[in-house]
């Protein structure tokens, strides 16, 4: 009988070329699609997932001001793990995202380092290639390395003892190459480095601050051991601080990090749950789509297997029989339909990879893969299969063989049902495409506050930081050049932040998280901001550094300040407010833009930004300039 089936699919495949061409080409592309987006979702929903005491592994999240933070005190993790018997081990991260320059001889590269608390290694589960997790961070010039750094600095030399100089200002003993860290983990580096000494600071909150609690712990009582552990200690390094002014902290469990978060100073990289669920509907319905379209091309051919269908009817086949008839035919073009999507989404994983920024790749042979592979197939073919299977099985045998194939008004209705569903269905995923692509033009071009276009960094490092003016003033002989500026942070991307500043007039109790950067007297210029108020810093008044501050809009607004010139600002000093900077985008453009503190300073950048002419035939000239000058 199964031989049987399988001889009739064939056939009717071979005889109906064109037909079978269209059907499994249209389920191959809707599969390869649901399989590219089932690819993404399982590597989102996977993240952080490999560390082997997952369910154990908490971050610190604070709450305070109506604002959620993903960052908690410095001293925080080491008071709970003295103080609190849950937590058996914890560790802090610092939140830097800046590629550092590690160099072994003539070998220099600029890669992603943390700096982490020395329990971090046995927090986590990042397998060692070499060394030892229990000693690789205890002491403060170790570093431990991943595979892919040590084979670009050492190749196949063994690097346990070597030296690597970090940001050529400080020498460091290689102590413990580890695995390669997944794609799929939030914490991201290259290297690790340890804090050089413990914090005690209790106003410093500028780390992330992780825990591993003991089995069988209530996550309730350890969060409700962790503010009284931060009040008491912040109370006493503060005794003149309001108790309502404090924050409260909570336990986000390590696996929910990626696509549960929505705080301030998150790791970059997060993703939310909604985007997930987004993807894995419009796989669905592409796929659906797919399933339509074959019912459809099916049941518009039902006159051609009238005959077919009568006289199998008249030598003795039931209805059951033919369903799995035409059931067999449909899966066994949805297998066929299968192999061609695995084609496709071997060619197309690499364009898919750069465009959803993962590094994806497929395992065919892996258990889970296969199981769902099998499960798609015959899922595919059964829904593709389902209504021309019933419907075509319904027909009197006599009718058929007289040549009238209608399935009635009932089989009609459902055919049009079919197709409604599947237009409104395709129009839903070019609306929502439209509505992507005008998104992304508005990121795009939204007015940000300032000019981003023409505009060149460099990552300052070293000894060049001592250098700072003899390298602006050569850069700027060039006629391509129209001006240069330093600064800590890129104002993309900051992450210092203060809630200790005071402000002639402020409410007692009242704290205001303000973001700070430090820059000098080119920054407004070379960036071409606007000021709404007062003056930028300027080389005619030589006390601007030490007795002034400039602040945005949303940080006037914050203070409630009315005619905030001149008003006593404190913060590293007593100074005053001698501008106000128009308010500019630091933050996601989802987000409202929050207070920032812009200081003077002389030293302490990170950053050397260049205004250059718009782009023409001389830009190849300019690289090479500046490529030379830096050198």
């Amino acid at each position: 009988m199964l031989q049987n089936y399988l001889t009739v699919a064939v056939r009717n495949l071979l005889r109906n070329r064109t037909y079978s061409v269209i059907n499994i080409a249209g389920l191959a592309v809707g599969m390869a699609c649901a399989i590219l987006i089932g690819f993404w979702v399982q590597d989102e929903l996977g993240y952080d997932r490999f560390h082997a005491g997952r369910d154990r592994i908490y971050r610190l999240v604070a709450e305070g001001n109506g604002v959620r933070y993903a960052v908690s005190h410095a001293p925080l993790g080491a008071a709970l793990k003295a103080e609190c018997p849950e937590v058996v081990l914890a560790a802090r991260v610092d939140i830097g995202t800046s590629r550092t320059l590690v160099t072994r001889g003539d070998r220099r590269f600029e890669h992603l380092g943390k700096r982490v608390g020395a329990d971090f290694l046995k927090l986590f589960t990042f397998p060692f290639v070499q060394g030892d997790p229990e000693t690789a961070l205890s002491r403060p010039n170790a570093v431990v390395l991943t595979a892919a750094l040590a084979n670009k600095l050492f190749g196949s030399e063994n690097p346990i003892g070597k030296t690597v100089w970090i940001n050529a200002e400080s020498d460091c003993e290689v102590t413990g190459v580890i695995r390669d860290v997944p794609g799929n983990s939030h914490l991201r580096f290259d290297f690790l480095r340890p804090f050089e000494e413990p914090s005690s600071n209790w106003g410093d909150m500028s780390y992330y601050t992780y825990v591993l609690l003991r089995e069988g712990g209530s996550v309730e009582e350890v969060a409700q051991k962790v503010n009284a552990c931060y009040r008491r200690h912040k109370l006493a390094a503060n005794p003149g601080m309001g108790v309502e002014s404090l924050a409260v902290y909570s336990l986000q469990p390590l696996p929910r990090i990626h696509l549960y978060s929505n705080f301030r100073f998150d790791v970059e990289g997060n993703s939310e749950i909604r985007y997930v669920y987004i993807a894995a509907t419009i796989g669905g319905l592409i796929l659906l789509i797919a399933c339509i379209n074959f019912m459809n091309l099916s049941t518009s051919r039902s006159a051609n297997r009238a005959r077919e269908i009568g006289i199998r009817k008249v030598v003795g086949s039931n209805r059951m029989q033919l369903v799995g008839q035409f059931l067999g035919e449909s899966v066994l073009q949805a297998c066929i339909g299968y192999a061609v999507a695995l084609f496709l989404v071997e060619h197309l994983l690499p364009l898919f990879n750069m465009l959803a920024g993962k590094a994806l790749v497929v395992d065919y042979l892996e258990v889970r893969f296969l199981l769902a592979s099998g499960a798609m197939v015959a899922l595919t073919g059964m829904l593709a299969g389902s209504y021309p299977a019933l419907f075509l099985s319904a027909f009197h045998p006599v009718q058929m063989l007289k040549g009238r194939t209608t399935g009635g008004p009932g089989g009609r209705r459902f055919r049009k049902v079919l197709v409604i569903a599947q237009f409104a269905a395709s129009t839903g995923l070019i609306i929502g495409t439209s509505v992507i692509a005008d998104q992304i033009a508005f990121m795009r071009h939204a007015a940000l506050g300032f000019e981003k276009e023409n505009l060149v960094y460099l990552r300052l490092q070293g000894p060049i930081r001592e250098k700072i003016d003899a390298l602006k003033a050569d850069l700027l002989q060039h006629p391509g050049i129209l001006a240069a500026t330093v600064s800590s942070r890129l104002p993309t991307g900051l992450l210092d932040g203060t809630s200790g500043a005071d402000w002639e007039g402020k409410p007692d109790g009242a704290h205001i998280q303000m973001q700070r950067l430090r820059v000098d007297y080119d920054f407004l210029d070379a960036y071409r901001m606007e000021m709404v108020e007062g003056r930028f810093y300027a080389r005619g008044f030589p006390t601007d550094a030490a007795e002034g501050v400039i602040l945005n809009e949303a940080a006037i607004r914050a203070m409630g300040l009315q005619a905030p010139l001149g008003k006593r600002f404190t913060f590293q000093g007593d100074r005053k407010i001698i501008g106000v900077v128009r308010d500019f985008h630091y933050r996601p453009l989802r987000e409202a833009v929050e207070p920032l503190i812009i200081r003077l300073s002389e030293g302490g950048f990170n950053y050397l930004m260049l205004r250059i002419r718009p782009a023409d035939s001389g830009m190849t000239d300019l690289v090479r300039f500046l490529e030379r000058t830096w050198e």
